[in-house]
């Protein structure tokens, strides 16, 4: 018999989406599921939408708690999960009926792999996609330490807890951090060091909303330095557990210390802090990022740029991320 998994869904101000992200969990090909409504404190109505699918599904779940944000409710869907499996999907975003099958599949390769994931396609509110749409559909099995290499450059395998599958077991001492930005940044990487192994499915079968009115979306606050200091959290632990990462994650932490810089603008007073933290990690690793042959191009043009001061590597940043977006969405029309 087929394990059970459970489906966690954070729900939170997403009564215009949470049916249909619901229906896509109700029709995933695999038979043996509960999907786990967590009803974050949300202030519309989507308690009474959980509690009316709950009613209507018996595989529905439904938690009702006060407001804590996205990391308390994965949090308290994990300690209620009955099953040997967890994936993660938000209340907005949507899943292929072979979604979990997929990932469930993967999990019997020969490497044993205790975390499973598909490709994430990002999508906008009437359902286009904003991001490379690929028919590819390959594995690829990541060993441990090669796991950990690939979330440096978050290309092959990205930092999102969506889009995955993991045993149970490997919360057992670890959550998500209540409170911050970027939270799922500050827990995969421990949860890859816990599994032998990471399989990748290239197939697009998570559909990942980018709301223009979400936190992620929003104008810069002192709180978008969780990046920064959750990738030096990620330096320090493979420090001490991956030394032969230590340039990887190097590399990790200047990208993050650059996309502080690009998202904040010296002149407000407020931003001072946010951008001498970044400048300094900048300073600090661009000859690594330079070096660096799996670097990023924009990356490595970036570490050359940012000698010749920081407003003009703000300038640059911006100015390229404004010509890649129009061309992008000129390629999409």
């Amino acid at each position: 018999m087929t394990p059970l998994i459970t489906i966690i869904i954070p729900v939170y101000r997403v009564e215009t989406y949470l049916k249909t992200c619901v229906a896509g969990a109700l029709a995933q090909t695999y038979p043996n599921l509960e999907i786990l409504l967590v009803d974050d404190g949300s202030p519309d109505s989507c308690g009474m939408i959980c509690d009316e699918l709950a009613a209507a599904e018996p595989k529905i779940r439904v938690i009702h708690k006060k407001n804590g944000g996205l990391s308390d409710a994965r949090n308290a869907g994990i300690e209620a999960a009955g099953g040997e499996w967890i994936t993660f999907v938000d209340g907005d975003d949507t899943i292929a009926p072979l979604y979990v099958e997929t990932l469930y599949r993967m999990t019997k390769l020969p490497e044993k792999p205790l975390i499973t994931s598909v490709r994430l396609l990002s999508v906008d509110e009437d359902g286009r996609a904003v991001g490379l749409v690929s028919r590819e559909k390959s594995v690829r099995v990541f060993p441990r330490t090669e796991a950990l290499r690939a979330l440096c450059y978050n290309r092959e395998l990205t930092n999102s807890a969506c889009g995955k599958l993991f045993h149970r077991n490997l919360f057992s001492d670890i959550r998500f951090p209540k409170g911050k930005l970027y939270e799922d940044l500050g827990v995969f990487y421990r949860l890859a060091a816990k599994s032998p192994a990471v399989a990748v499915n290239t197939a697009q079968f998570y559909r990942y909303l980018q709301r223009t009115d979400s936190i992620m979306h929003s104008r810069f606050s002192l709180r978008h330095l969780d990046a920064l200091h959750f990738t030096e959290d990620m330096l320090a632990f493979y420090r001490k557990s991956f030394p032969e990462l230590v340039p990887a994650a190097e590399y990790r932490v200047c990208v993050a210390a650059f996309e502080v810089i690009q998202k904040t603008d010296r002149r407000q007073p407020e931003m001072e802090k946010a951008v001498r933290e970044a400048w300094a990690r900048i300073r600090r690793y661009r000859g690594r990022c330079l070096r660096d042959k799996n670097a990023g191009f924009d990356h490595r043009c970036l570490s050359l740029v940012s000698f010749f001061g920081v407003r003009f590597t703000r300038f640059a940043w911006q100015s390229w991320v404004r010509i890649k977006w129009k061309l992008f969405r000129k390629a999409c029309v």
